[in-house]
C-alpha cells in the first residue's frame, strides 16, 4: 500500500485524508504543524467536524514521513517562517520522498518563475482561437465566499455522488491534491501575469481539450478564491478569478461554499442575483461549512474562523430561512444533507435537455 503523508494537515485539506478510500490502494497520514501538537493522537474529525474516521492526527513529522513515498506540503500560516518548510523539506528529501506543493506554498516560496510560466502557457496555443466556445455537457461550478467552506471537501463528494451513479465525471479541483483523485487541478496560468481577455480564452480552450480527450457526461468545476472581497483590508482577488472562469465556461448549476452564519431568505436571494449578474449563473445551491468567522480585535486584517462541528452545523443552518425557500441549503460533512443537494442537482439536470443533451 503507497503511502502518502499530508503536512500540516488543516481543515482545508483534511478532505485529502478522509476520502483517502476514494484512492486505490493508498494510505494517506496526516501531520499536524507543530503549533498544533496537542492534537496529536485525536481523530481527523476532531479537525474538520465531520464524523468519526479512525484516521488519526499524527504530530511527529520525521517519523510520520519514514514510510511514505510522497509528501503533500501545504501553505499554513501557522509555519509563519519559510525556513520551517526549508527543514521539512530537507527531512522529506533524506528518505527520500516526492514532494507536491500546494499552488500557495510554491508561490510563497518562489518555486515558480512566473515570467517563464506565462511564456510557457502562451506558447501551448491556448486561446489561439479568438473566441469563445461552448462546452456542450452540464457543468457544475463549485464556487467560495473565502476560506474554511469545506469547498475542497463538496467538491470530492459531489465527484463520489455522480460517480457512483454511474456518471463519467470530469474536474477540475481547487487544490493541488486533486490530481490524486483524478481530477485536473485549475491550470496555473490563471494566476500568471497575463491579461483578463486571454486567460478566458485559455481557459476556454483548456476545458474543451478535456472534454473532448475524457469524454465525460459531467463537468464538475471547482473554482478557487473568494467570488467577492471580504471588505476593503480583506481584499481576497476581489472575485478575479472566478470571474474569468465563469466567463469563459458557461455552467448551469453553481453552488456557493459559505461559514455558518445566521442567514435570511433575502441574504440568500441577493447572493443569487449576484450569480446571474457577476457570473453568470444563479446560486440556488448553498453550503454551510464546518466554520464561523469570529471577530478578533488583534487581527483585523485576516480573518479567524472558530470550528464547529456538523451536527451543529445541520441543526441551525435553516434557522431564519423556510425548508421550502426554493434554495437547497446543505452541509457536505452529512450524508444525508449532502445526497439530498446533489440528487436534487441531478434530476435538475436530467430535466433540462439543453444541459444534458451531451457530447461537444
Amino acid at each position: 500500500m503507497k503511502k502518502i503523508a499530508l503536512f500540516p494537515v488543516q481543515k482545508n485539506n483534511a478532505p485529502l485524508a478522509r476520502y483517502q478510500n476514494r484512492i486505490p490502494d493508498t494510505e494517506v497520514i496526516p501531520i499536524l504543524a507543530p503549533a498544533h501538537k496537542s492534537m496529536a493522537g485525536q481523530d481527523l474529525s476532531a479537525l474538520d467536524g465531520g464524523s468519526h474516521t479512525g484516521i488519526t492526527l499524527r504530530g511527529d513529522f520525521e517519523k510520520a514521513v519514514e514510510d511514505c513515498e510522497l509528501l503533500y506540503l501545504d501553505d499554513s500560516r501557522f509555519l509563519t517562517r519559510e525556513e520551517s518548510y526549508a527543514e521539512f523539506i530537507r527531512t522529506a528529501e533524506r528518505h527520500p520522498i516526492r514532494i507536491i506543493y500546494a499552488r500557495t506554498l510554491s508561490e510563497r516560496l518562489h518555486l515558480q518563475d512566473e515570467e517563464s510560466c506565462s511564456q510557457k502557457w502562451q506558447a501551448s496555443g491556448l486561446g489561439d482561437a479568438g473566441k469563445l466556445t461552448a462546452v456542450d455537457i452540464p457543468v457544475i461550478s463549485v464556487l467560495t465566499m473565502g476560506n474554511e467552506t469545506d469547498q475542497s471537501h463538496v467538491e470530492i463528494g459531489m465527484r463520489r455522488f455522480f460517480q457512483d451513479q454511474g456518471y463519467r465525471v470530469s474536474q477540475i479541483g481547487t487544490q493541488e491534491y486533486s490530481r490524486l483523485f483524478g481530477f485536473s487541478a485549475v491550470p496555473h496560468f490563471l494566476f500568471a501575469n497575463l491579461d483578463g481577455k486571454r486567460k478566458r480564452l485559455m481557459f476556454n480552450q483548456f476545458v474543451r481539450r478535456m472534454i473532448k480527450e475524457e469524454k465525460p457526461d459531467l463537468l464538475i468545476m471547482g473554482v478557487p478564491e473568494a467570488v467577492m472581497k471580504y471588505n476593503n483590508r480583506i481584499p481576497a482577488g476581489m472575485g478575479d478569478v472566478p470571474c474569468i472562469m465563469m466567463d469563459a465556461v458557461q455552467s448551469d448549476i453553481g453552488v456557493l461554499c459559505t461559514c455558518c452564519q445566521p442567514y435570511t431568505e433575502e441574504y440568500f436571494k441577493e447572493l443569487s442575483l449576484f450569480g446571474r449578474y457577476r457570473l453568470n449563473c444563479e446560486l440556488h445551491y448553498f453550503n454551510i461549512s464546518n466554520s464561523v468567522v469570529i471577530n478578533d480585535e488583534d487581527y483585523q486584517d485576516r480573518l479567524e474562523h472558530l470550528p464547529l462541528d456538523s451536527g451543529f452545523v445541520v441543526s441551525h443552518m435553516y434557522d431564519g430561512v423556510d425548508a421550502d425557500c426554493g434554495f437547497e441549503i446543505f452541509n457536505s460533512y452529512s450524508d444525508m444533507s449532502s445526497d439530498k443537494a446533489y440528487r436534487r442537482m441531478e434530476e435538475e439536470l436530467a430535466g433540462n435537455p439543453e444541459a444534458m443533451r451531451g457530447g461537444i
